[in-house]
């Protein structure tokens, strides 16, 4: 059953929906594209991304980024939204006694998680078209992580991308673009396929 939480962020409140599979099981954290271009917890891909992990009866916790919807605060290029990051997985911690998480985000969501890395214990990470070439990225770390790339994607470039992530999985899809219209089924596939280790 989903419920509307509050995670106290460093520039405010962030408004978050939690769905639980199991008491303390495993939760994915849901990071959604670039607020100033209409990014929210409510985006299609997080959707699918949600969906996918009810099916592995993983839990989920999207949040809206400072300044979006209900949140409080400002947007803030990219820097304080790592520290929402931050906030959203000490919170599932913290509040929910939750230790295996998996960090999902797409878009300006991947780049977000990709740099709150470092600065935090995870299972798992999945990225969706992380535009690493057009924003300040940290390395990769060296836990299991899924890419998910467009090959068309006009934004984030595959090859250079995939390049990047040497050593991650990396899937790309065929005639899609940044937008991933119609990639549902294959999306939620490859994340299954990541899920249980396949």
């Amino acid at each position: 059953m989903m419920e509307l939480v509050t995670i106290e962020g460093k520039a405010g409140s962030l408004e978050a929906h939690l769905e639980l599979q199991v008491q303390n099981s495993c939760c994915a954290v849901l990071c959604h594209p670039h607020p100033l271009y209409g990014g929210s917890m409510h985006d299609q891909v997080l959707t699918v991304l949600a969906q996918s992990m009810s099916s592995a009866l993983v839990g989920t916790l999207a949040f809206n980024f400072r300044g979006v919807g209900a949140s409080e605060g400002c947007h803030d290029n990219g820097v304080g939204e790592v520290d929402d990051v931050v906030s959203a997985v000490e919170w599932l911690q913290r509040e929910k006694g939750i230790t295996s998480i998996v960090l999902c985000g797409y878009s300006f969501g991947a780049l977000m998680v990709l740099n709150a890395l470092p600065r935090l214990e995870v299972e798992k990470a999945i990225l969706v078209a992380p535009p690493v070439g057009r924003m300040s990225a940290c390395k990769p770390e060296k836990i299991p992580m899924l890419v998910i790339l467009g090959e068309e994607d006009e934004i984030v470039d595959s090859e250079s991308t995939a390049a990047f992530f040497s050593s991650a999985e990396v899937h790309t899809i065929g005639a899609v673009d940044h937008f991933f219209v119609g990639a549902a089924g294959e999306i939620q596939a490859r994340v299954a396929g990541f899920m249980n280790g396949a």
